[in-house]
């Protein structure tokens, strides 16, 4: 076990850091004041959300200040009003995800009745808050000029200022930190790393990223969030279709003719009223479609190398002879000599030449692949319910599932295999407001993620490994007899392994989410304090490599890599009797607190505490995870 204490975050800023209740939720507030400046005690302040009607409400304090916190990202609407002065409306304020937005209002001297209106719109700059934020909405993402890696936020994330991506989208870096210390959330919910396989641009309404100078309540350097679409009063519904194909796309070098390339990407949503100004819906089926082939140019034995005559090889490269290092006769190994194992593997995986000359020994081989290189199929469908019981309660339930289906290539045809992968992602937020100035927020989530390789996908089955050890007849592997798909491996220097990736259930891992969050306004002060819980546990039922052996063939025998082959003679093997069917569990607590002192409406000083707790992997079997040499446990 082993303890992060996550020392004080001190921070002192001319504004303050974002006073939100988790990772995905906002704060409106500002000062209420008569034209002379003087502030206006006991003013009532009601922010409303225009596209659904759900309101909030309070007085002002004795300085005249006001903060609603705990808001929905959305458009909303402010009106102040006091007795003996016009009613002040700033409408159209956009408010994002994570975003504190000042809103000021002077009050006229003049009938409550008469109106004062304003338009707010957008923020253009960011006063209230130290740290380095920026995102994008779902518009940027509709006319961002994307021509693959649809619906993945990677790819726009490194768009933004102080994020790199030195390794391509799945390797993007916040501020130069590593994607270990960045943290990924939908609709407040957050994983570890960058890369969430239910994440999804085209059922997201933002993405908000912040970069560096996170407050407490976040237990990782950077982190980004999206929010999901929701429903509103009015019904709101698109459906769309995108093609990519290679009409105009140049024929490979070395292919007699162009190989065929095309995606559809297309899918709908829909959302709306479930009982208007209460309840509302959002729901979304996105899918993608590859019927696209690969080209694959390898090299293979020639016909003479396959009957043990390496004669084609350069003058002076001799074939030797194990027995007493002399060389064969003729550079031929005797057909006796051949190994009956590697016979039958030559001659059901290694396949002939199809293109060159007969003395070709290199790229002599080509082939066409009915499938992608990657997925040839993706599913994605999301659904979110936002239920208000009443203008203090709130309800939000979120869930999301996408599959993908593959049908992978091989080094060779015949070795091909399949991956079938499916997630889920559930989301859940409770809002409770016991007052004005006290609102908790309690979110669960969980994410679950999940492959298994072998399986029957769109009518093909892969080779299983048992299967293969008893065609070719090898011995001395696979003792406890596991079925699965696979190969015993076989590396020949020179040409591309014969190898098929081991299969079962490789993942299978769930990570629950608890979190609750506190804000108190108290006077000058606005005090959060909360806790987060995470616990994570991981099936493992995949055989690895090595069950049915991995076998080196290099040259080091014979003089050439086939020769060591044809004879049966590997320079390195493994043979594995593995653990399989394994469940790591592991577990994160964390809790902090932070304040934030308004001094003035200019000046605010940001302090906060946070401590995290990692506990230590272990195994559900109680087998021993890791070996301490200093207490010999």
């Amino acid at each position: 076990m082993h303890r992060k204490l996550g020392t004080l975050i001190a921070l002192l800023s001319l504004s303050q850091l974002p006073a939100v209740c988790q990772t995905d939720v906002s704060t409106i507030r500002g000062s209420v004041r008569d034209s002379s400046g003087s502030s206006i005690p006991e003013a009532r302040v009601v922010i409303a959300e225009q596209l659904t009607n759900v309101s909030r409400e309070l007085n002002t304090d004795g300085n005249g200040e006001y903060e609603i916190a705990s808001l929905r990202r959305g458009i909303y609407r402010v009106t102040v009003s006091k007795g003996g002065f016009k009613t002040f409306v700033a409408s159209n304020v956009i408010l994002e995800s994570r975003q504190i937005r000042r809103i000021d209002a002077t009050l006229e001297l003049g009938e409550v009745a008469t109106e004062i209106q304003v338009s707010a719109n957008a923020s253009v700059i960011e006063t209230e808050g130290a740290k380095i934020q920026r995102g994008f909405t779902n518009v940027r993402y509709d006319n961002f000029p994307l021509v693959s890696n649809l619906f993945d936020p990677n790819t726009m994330l490194a768009t933004l200022p102080l994020v790199q991506s030195p390794m391509g989208g799945y390797g993007v870096r916040f501020a130069g930190q590593q994607p270990s210390q960045i943290q990924e959330g939908m609709d407040g919910v957050t994983n570890d790393g960058i890369v969430n396989q239910i994440n999804n641009l085209e059922d997201a309404a933002e993405l908000q990223a912040v970069m560096v100078n996170s407050p407490a309540e976040y237990s990782r350097v950077g982190n980004f969030n999206m929010t999901t679409k929701s429903g509103t009063n009015q019904f709101h519904g698109r459906a769309y279709y995108f093609q990519e194909n290679s009409a105009l796309n140049a024929r490979d070098f070395f292919e007699d003719q162009k190989t065929k390339t095309l995606i559809h990407t297309f899918g709908g949503q829909i959302g709306g009223p479930i009982v208007r100004d209460k309840t509302f819906f959002f729901g979304s089926w996105n899918a993608v479609r590859w019927p696209s082939k690969s080209f694959f140019l390898r090299s293979v034995p020639t016909e003479r190398f396959r009957s043990g005559d390496f004669g084609q090889l350069p003058a002076g490269r001799l074939i030797r002879d194990p027995l007493n290092d002399a060389p064969f006769p003729n550079n031929t190994i005797p057909a006796a000599r051949f190994s009956p194992v590697t016979v039958k593997t030559q001659d059901a995986f290694f396949p002939k030449p199809n293109t060159g000359g007969p003395n070709q020994l290199n790229n002599n081989f080509f082939f066409r692949f009915i499938y992608p290189q990657d997925l040839y199929r993706a599913e994605y469908i999301t659904g979110r319910v936002d239920h208000n019981f009443s203008s203090s309660h709130s309800l939000s339930g979120r869930y999301a599932t996408n599959w993908f289906f593959y049908v992978l290539p091989g080094s060779y045809p015949g070795l091909e295999w399949t991956r079938l992968r499916y997630n889920h992602h559930i989301a859940v937020t409770d809002t409770y407001v016991f007052s004005p100035r006290l609102v908790n927020t309690f979110k669960f989530g969980l994410y679950n993620e999940k492959f298994n390789d072998g399986e029957t996908v769109d009518g093909f089955t892969p080779r299983k490994g048992d299967d293969v050890v008893k065609l070719i007849g090898l011995q001395g592997v696979n003792p406890r007899g596991l079925s699965a798909q696979g190969f015993p491996r076989m590396n020949v220097t020179g040409y591309s392994g014969l190898f098929v990736r081991p299969g079962g259930p490789g993942l299978n891992e769930k990570t629950w989410n608890f979190a609750d969050n506190l804000t108190w306004n108290i006077g000058r002060h606005v005090v959060k304090l909360g806790g987060e819980l995470r616990t994570f546990s991981n099936f493992n039922g995949a055989i690895p490599e090595g069950t049915y052996g991995v076998f080196g063939f290099d040259g080091s025998v014979t003089g050439h890599a086939y020769g060591d082959f044809l004879l049966g003679i590997p320079r390195t093997s493994v043979r594995l009797d593995p653990l399989v069917n394994r469940t790591l569990q592991a577990y994160e607590f964390g809790l902090f607190v932070q304040d934030t002192f308004k001094v003035n409406n200019r000046l605010s000083l940001d302090y906060g505490l946070r401590w995290d707790y990692f506990g230590a992997p272990t195994y559900e079997d109680g087998l021993m995870f890791n070996w301490v040499r200093k207490t010999a446990t």
